[in-house]
């Protein structure tokens, strides 16, 4: 019953997300803000410069267990932060930062969610077969390997309801199969950013799924 619940829950989230210019809503009533409500950001804020992976690890441990930090090589490098407590829908707007999705580790997927203006501005140069890096704050790495990068039309992206389109195979798949796909099954890890179009940052979603990597695959 608890799954139930916040596979209930998520339905919501993954539509009210909004993981671009619509954002945050009031998950009781279903209302998503469409206007400016979240801060702009220029491009020139956005490193374009990926540090060395021991410069990383040094600026993003701190000595605690959490998620602290996503690198993919020659691509991007973002500190990782936890949503706050009741919080479910909180996307970080921090250029540098990934915010690591509450509900995805309920179903033991590792999930991380940006902006498209933000930090998920680099998702779309991953590409499949790029190795990604999770660093924690006690310095442990786990080491992952792009495995499908999948791509969605929302119908209608007002909706916080709205069914989602698939532009490889044109099925169409509610809100809670496309989070069943993504975010359950074996462990792994999934990148959720917005795919924009036109006027309308928040056309699409962007999936990058990760398997984890064997040591005799390392």
């Amino acid at each position: 019953m608890l799954k139930y619940y916040w596979l209930r829950k998520l339905i919501l989230i993954i539509n009210i997300i909004f993981i671009g210019g619509l954002s945050f809503s009031n998950v009781s009533n279903n209302v998503p803000v469409t206007g400016n409500d979240l801060p702009s950001v220029q491009a020139e804020e956005i490193s374009s410069t990926v540090p060395p992976f021991w410069s990383f690890i040094k600026s993003v441990a701190d000595g605690e267990l959490e998620l602290k930090g996503l690198y993919i090589p020659s691509v991007l490098a973002l500190e990782v932060v936890q949503q706050p407590k009741s919080q479910p829908t909180f996307v970080s707007a921090d250029p540098n930062k990934a915010t690591q999705f509450e509900l995805a580790s309920t179903y033991g997927t590792i999930g991380l969610l940006a902006h498209n203006f933000a930090g998920g501005a680099g998702f779309a140069e991953v590409v499949i077969g790029d190795k990604v890096d999770l660093v924690f704050g006690d310095g442990r790495i786990q080491q992952y390997r792009v495995s499908s990068i999948l791509r969605f039309q929302a119908i209608d992206p007002a909706n916080t309801r709205t069914s989602f389109l698939d532009l490889a195979t044109q099925l169409k798949a509610t809100a809670e199969d496309l989070f069943m796909k993504v975010y359950s099954g074996k462990p792994h890890l999934t990148l959720q950013t917005c795919i924009s179009k036109g006027s309308i940052s928040s056309w699409g979603r962007l999936f990058i799924i990760a398997e984890p990597i064997s040591d005799e695959m390392k």
